[in-house]
């Protein structure tokens, strides 16, 4: 099958359209980034209220004549698709958050990554988990050692996401400058581009949006 980048790349036309697209593409790169991402806020809040006033017009004609037919079956099997999209979207990040809470809480600028409910998520997790450690076998240990945060040698403690871990990615913006890869090692960046790099040479590029991850 031969791919079209042109059509790959192209710009959905619509408000609906583009918030869906968005989405679509944040879910990717959550999934894909070994890092845990910005939350995409307005986009889920826009995806969110759309979602809400369609299952209440549904509820609303159903046991009418509005309810019948295949143009119900078909808007509701794409509320559906919607809907898995957002939730594996949420679920991913919850994951990241179970994963790396540690290295979350200890660092500033990654805690704003997260929405005002996964901090909460985040506090409270990690309260649980300090708590469940401690009853089960820490406060039995010595009390120098029984830290979750140590640092031995150059190994800590602190699970972290691998930066350096291999990608697929697309480029969705030409990129003028030429991009490290390695030491005397380097790559361009132009638009429709399907590369495998390390996450940490394109991590910035996917933040703004300017590569997307595959």
């Amino acid at each position: 099958m031969d791919w079209d980048v042109d059509e790959l790349l192209a710009e959905p036309t619509t408000e609906v359209e583009q918030d869906y697209s968005s989405l679509c593409r944040q879910w990717l790169n959550e999934r894909m980034a070994p890092e845990l991402l910005p939350f995409a806020e307005d986009v889920v809040t826009r995806v969110t209220e759309r979602l809400r006033a369609q299952v209440e017009t549904l509820q609303t004609s159903i046991g009418t004549a509005n309810a019948t037919g295949y143009r119900s079956v078909l808007i509701q099997i794409e509320l559906e698709r919607i809907k898995f999209v957002l939730r594996s979207y949420l679920r991913t990040r919850l994951s990241k958050i179970d994963d790396y809470g540690q290295y979350i809480q200890a660092n500033p600028s990654v805690l704003l990554n997260l929405s005002s409910t996964e901090r909460q998520y985040l506090l409270r997790h990690q309260q649980l988990l300090h708590r469940h450690y401690m009853t089960s076998f820490l406060r039995e240990l010595p009390i120098k050692m029984n830290k979750l945060d140590d640092t031995i040698g150059r190994t800590s403690m602190v699970a972290a996401p691998d930066m350096e871990s291999p990608v697929f990615c697309m480029v969705n913006e030409t990129i003028e400058e030429n991009l490290r890869v390695a030491e005397n090692e380097y790559v361009t960046l132009d638009r429709g581009d399907i590369l495998l790099l390390k996450y940490s040479a394109i991590a910035n590029y996917v933040r703004t949006g300017a590569v997307s991850l595959i």
